[in-house]
């Protein structure tokens, strides 16, 4: 990724909250120097927290360990929030992808939702207790090699996902799944085969 924002979902709708513009309860733009050792902090102060090791390259964050399901992620203090994610990678390639995802509501290591963008569909997936679940899917054209800006709205137990703008998944968290409504960890996560 080379962009990612959180902002207090309470303070305006999410059509009415430019890219870039705060107020930010996390900001990073990843504009430090290049490392393969440390992700360092966010623009806003918080550290980051990994699952394997992650770096800078170029004005992005990336993996360096690559490996499936490492993670990066900082406490934001808030479980309502807009986030934004601009990603790239090889959403295309069912056989070989790579491909960062956006991780939000992180209760732990084995319990999260997910979302990410892969042959040819965009999901939301819940991790629950380390066991995938698709919650929501929807068919979407991508392309490997191409920037997507992810928008996820978190409003207690509603989420929506939009890419580019566009609004494309819209769920309605129920039953054992409303323990995801409160977790305030949000980052960002490598799927890969």
């Amino acid at each position: 990724p080379r962009f990612l924002s959180f902002h207090p979902a309470s303070i305006a709708p999410p059509e009415l909250v430019p890219l870039g513009q705060g107020p930010y309860v996390v900001r990073d733009r990843f504009q430090r120097p290049d490392s393969a050792l440390t992700m360092g902090s966010a623009e806003t102060g918080q550290a980051w927290s990994v699952g394997g090791t992650w770096g800078i390259s170029s004005g992005r964050a990336y993996c360096v360990s690559n490996g499936n399901g490492n993670s990066a992620y900082v406490d934001s203090g808030v479980a309502d929030a807009i986030i934004d994610c601009i990603v790239n990678g090889q959403p295309t390639d069912v056989a070989g992808y790579r491909l960062p995802a956006v991780m939000c509501r992180r209760i732990n290591a084995s319990n999260f939702l997910l979302v990410s963008m892969y042959g040819g569909n965009l999901r939301l997936h819940k991790s629950d207790a380390g066991v995938y679940t698709s919650l929501a899917s929807v068919a979407m054209t991508t392309t490997d090699g191409v920037d997507y800006l992810i928008r996820i709205v978190l409003r207690g137990n509603l989420v929506q996902v939009l890419v580019d703008g566009v609004l494309r998944i819209t769920y309605t968290l129920a039953g054992g799944d409303t323990k995801y409504a409160v977790a305030t960890q949000h980052g960002m996560r490598l799927e890969r085969s």
